[in-house]
């Protein structure tokens, strides 16, 4: 359940990434195969007719539905199909001349390889790499080794402890007034504050050395500083 709230800002992102690459070939496939006449696949439940058709069938080829034998019905050439309908190409035809027949792309199969290679063997990957790494993330977390000196970073337990000494003293607003520095550094336990820790994990009485105050003097300055430029 960790792994899985971890995700969900990337869910979004990567959703959103493969709905467009999905959307680019589905364009592609109506411009290409969009009156491509019927095969042993191409039909009523699989063509790119339209763009919600061809999205549709991008994604049933995505799931492995008979793509090889889509992939054959769009490459189709004479003598099995129509160059284009009009009087030169179709005996005894009278109608519009239309410059477009009904026959398939010599190149569909670079399409296709082109479409599975990279919508299955990339970007449904990242789905998989998302979640691993938020795995990864989560059980980092776990076998974190908490110490006092912070030596591998601040542990979840710690952060929490920090925010809850802090919301203790910004009264709901998020904010301390720099005159409660010196209180928040006297609280707050080291290495960002001055009060040391006992054998049994605890907070225990503050011990603050010549180091401590001038390091409280430097971050009040600097506070200063910071307050003056805005």
């Amino acid at each position: 359940l960790e792994t899985l709230v971890a995700c969900l800002p990337q869910l979004f992102n990567i959703s959103l990434l493969v709905l467009l690459v999905y959307a680019i070939f589905a364009a592609l496939a109506v411009q290409l195969f969009g009156v491509t006449r019927y095969g042993a696949r191409l039909g009523p439940t699989a063509n790119f007719e339209s763009w919600g058709a061809a999205m549709a069938t991008c994604y049933q080829m995505l799931m492995g539905d008979e793509w090889m034998d889509i992939q054959y019905d769009c490459w189709i050439q004479p003598p099995f199909c129509t160059p284009r309908f009009d009087s030169e190409h179709v005996h005894g035809y009278t109608g519009v001349q239309y410059s477009f027949g009904d026959c398939g792309v010599q190149y569909a199969t670079f399409f296709f390889v082109l479409f599975k290679g990279f919508c299955e063997a990339v970007l449904l990957n990242l789905f998989v790499g998302m979640a691993l790494e938020n795995f990864t993330f989560v059980t980092d977390e776990v076998a974190h080794l908490e110490d006092h000196h912070w030596s591998k970073g601040a542990s979840a337990d710690q952060v929490k402890e920090l925010a809850e000494i802090f919301a203790t003293m910004d009264g709901g607003t998020g904010r301390i007034p720099l005159s409660s520095l010196h209180a928040l550094l006297h609280r707050l336990p080291r290495p960002l504050g001055f009060r040391d820790h006992l054998q049994s994990g605890s907070a225990g009485p503050e011990q603050v050395t010549k180091e401590d105050r001038a390091a409280q003097k430097l971050i009040r300055a600097e506070l200063n500083v910071i307050v003056r430029d805005r």
